[in-house]
């Protein structure tokens, strides 16, 4: 029989089954599992469950960023003759060491207006653009508000022509970013970032999340289906990230939402791109974010934590993790020039972030990744509200929803973002 480092004993009782089924079938991630889970969750894009009202929106990404250039690296142009050569851009330096160094290509793509599809009835359009030129948006929002949030007023959907309607929960919708419509005046909008360790996942797979923020909040959330570092290695997901929220401050008002109330959040390899893109919005000073929730994240690409050496724990371990990282950072991985753009543990500055919740389990390889980062905020001056379930591994909450642990970490997640939406505001473009 194995011996493990972290033994059932240390393991919270009622997720000591589920965990050791988990290593028995799946004891670690592989780059092979990541493509595996990627070609069966592929199956669920498009698909949403009809108590929520849901589009998907395809925008163009983001051109280079506007930073500082250099010449010190050249590559092919993709399609291009032999030898002919462009400037790439480097991302603004994030408290690291200079010198931080990246490649990207771009290939042509449709500047035309985003298409929409609804309730996953129909695929990506036919534009003539490559599909991988633009980016898919799940935008989820309550058919017709009619919870207890503060500030929120549910009015019907107005057209662009003035033409009033009353959204049917689970129609397909006529959602439009230059429409005047909105199910909702006055919400919060969050960006939500799914994990995967980087390299897997969808925005569909966290519906259950979430409702339960449309419950309590009547937020309207954005969620993109980034660009994974099996496909492409950072920055591509950040660079995605930040290419939704700045769709997302645009068209607040036909969203329905507060311009001065925009969120960040996301679980594991989620929540570091979320608290990423806190630090990198902050750097760019193009928009402006209220509240950050980076569940269980993942920050440390370095592994010189006690939790996250040899932790053989289920469901994420170090094995994974160093699998997960080697694939996101790509020729970055195991060097100093390491970006807090791509781990976040990295930073050196916290000024300026906003506030921030988590939860995760004490037994988990980010547990004191996550402690630190949270402690270091606090003693900025940022206010910071986390909680530790003990005996617990990552993702319990999701792995084992209905045991004790998982219900009490939803209930204390739903009540911090609803103390967000009373509380915390940022406003924008020097407001």
């Amino acid at each position: 029989m194995k011996t493990y480092r972290i033994p059932e004993e240390m393991i919270h009782p009622e997720l000591r089954e589920s965990g050791k089924w988990i290593r028995r079938f799946l004891p670690y991630f592989k780059p092979s599992t990541f493509r595996k889970a990627n070609r069966i969750l592929k199956l669920m894009k498009g698909r949403s469950g009809k108590d929520l009202r849901y589009e998907e929106v395809w925008i163009p990404r983001a051109s280079a960023p506007e930073s500082a250039r250099h010449e010190q690296d050249w590559i092919p142009r993709a399609g291009g003759p032999e030898g002919v050569r462009h400037e790439q851009d480097r991302m603004p330096e994030a408290g690291g060491p200079e010198g931080v160094r990246y490649e990207q290509d771009w290939i042509p793509r449709d500047e035309g207006r985003p298409e929409v599809v609804h309730n996953g009835q129909d695929r990506l359009p036919e534009t003539g653009a490559p599909k991988a030129s633009k980016l898919r948006l799940c935008v989820y929002r309550s058919p017709v508000f009619s919870g207890d949030a503060p500030g929120m007023t549910s009015t019907a959907s107005v057209s662009a022509a003035g033409t009033a309607s009353e959204p049917v929960p689970g129609a397909a919708s006529t959602f439009d970013a230059g429409a005047t419509s909105a199910p909702v005046s006055g919400a919060p909008g969050l960006l939500w970032m799914h994990g995967g360790g980087y390299g897997l996942g969808i925005p569909e797979v966290d519906e259950g999340a979430f409702r339960e923020f449309i419950r309590v909040t009547g937020c309207v959330i954005v969620a993109p289906d980034y660009r994974l570092s099996v496909e492409a290695p950072y920055p591509a997901a950040l660079e995605d990230g930040y290419t939704a929220l700045l769709w997302l401050k645009e068209h607040a008002a036909s969203l329905g939402v507060r311009e001065n109330q925009l969120m960040v959040g996301g679980f594991s390899a989620g929540g570091g791109l979320a608290a990423a893109l806190a630090i990198y919005a902050r750097d760019k000073g193009e928009v402006s974010i209220a509240f950050q929730m980076p569940i269980y994240p993942m920050l440390d690409d370095r592994m010189i934590t006690a939790s996250s050496r040899d932790n053989d724990a289920p469901v994420w371990n170090t094995r994974s993790n160093e699998t997960g990282w080697r694939l996101y950072l790509g020729s970055l991985y195991g060097t100093d020039e390491v970006p807090a753009y791509a781990a976040p543990a990295r930073l050196t500055d916290f000024r300026g972030l906003p506030p921030a919740f988590t939860f995760l389990g004490s037994i988990e390889p980010f547990f004191d990744e996550t402690v630190e980062y949270m402690e270091r905020l606090k003693e900025t001056g940022v206010p910071v509200n986390y909680k530790v379930f003990d005996g617990c591994f990552h993702a319990f909450d999701i792995v084992a929803k209905k045991s004790a642990p998982a219900i009490e970490a939803k209930k204390w997640m739903t009540e911090q973002i609803r103390y967000a939406a009373e509380h915390y505001f940022a406003g924008q473009d020097g407001e």
